[in-house]
């Protein structure tokens, strides 16, 4: 069915924005939907009231931009904001990139899902973030207004820079929240460290092994010292035992050690 026809105020009012260069959000016509104006738009271009130039010009993607998109997604895993910023794509702008990886399958699948299910927040949502960040929300974490608001930390982050609202060094670091996460943080990074050394641990024994294997490949027949601690027999060198060197006078001896350097390095560490 059609729709109310166009007055020609209207149609003049359209010329009038249109040529002023606004873009069709910026558009306002009464009682007239963004479709409707873009479709009148489009019927005023066609017979030449409108002119051309106003029309958004596309650039096609080529077959060696798509691939450097590929390398650039897959290979480096790179986003399309990194993209644009390193100029790896001239002419070419982060939604323009951004469309043509969704068009594609690139890009990390847990981003794409996390950003298919983000809250995007409407005019009057925005409105109210902003009165809450000037008012009560000036000295909460960005986590906590994040938490209340159903959107990103980041988000919050990038409001209160666009505001002028940065929370200080004390203040960012003064809530409940971030000492908890701080301390959430140290023990993971504890245990990250344990971890890899007792990985570092297990290597150091078999690089003790493997040499004593070879050097007993070899012919050597030196005399075997046990290990006080973990009880295995190497050969009495400096390789498996430290050596301490004292001076008495013009005397030096050298003491071995009973404990071998693995264990050493466990005790140690």
């Amino acid at each position: 069915m059609p729709g109310k026809a166009w007055t020609q105020q209207e149609k003049e009012l359209l010329i009038r924005q249109v040529g002023q260069g606004r873009k069709l959000p910026q558009i306002q016509i009464p009682s007239r939907s963004p479709a409707a104006i873009n479709q009148q738009r489009q019927r005023l271009r066609e017979a030449g009231f409108v002119s051309t130039d106003s029309k958004r010009k596309l650039r096609l993607w080529t077959i060696k931009e798509i691939r450097a998109l590929r390398e650039y997604a897959n290979g480096y895993r790179l986003s399309a904001a990194r993209i644009v910023r390193a100029g790896l794509l001239p002419g070419r702008g982060k939604d323009s990139i951004g469309q043509q990886m969704k068009r594609q399958g690139l890009g990390d699948p847990k981003r794409r899902r996390a950003g298919r299910k983000a809250h995007r927040l409407n005019a009057q949502e925005r409105a109210e973030l902003e009165r809450f960040l000037r008012a009560k929300g000036r000295k909460l974490s960005s986590a906590q207004v994040a938490e209340r608001f159903k959107i990103s930390p980041k988000t919050i982050t990038a409001y209160r820079r666009r505001l002028k609202l940065r929370l200080s060094w004390h203040e960012a670091r003064a809530s409940a929240q971030y000492r908890q996460r701080a301390e959430t943080l140290r023990r993971i990074l504890i245990q990250r460290t344990r971890a890899r050394w007792t990985e570092w641990r297990a290597k150091r024994r078999e690089v003790l092994k493997n040499l004593q294997w070879q050097m007993r490949r070899k012919g050597d027949r030196r005399e075997l010292r046990q290990c006080v601690r973990c009880g295995e027999k190497w050969f009495a060198a400096k390789e498996f035992f430290a050596l301490t060197k004292r001076r008495r006078e013009d005397v030096v001896t050298y003491t071995m050690s009973r404990t071998c350097r693995a264990c050493r390095a466990e005790r140690r560490r």
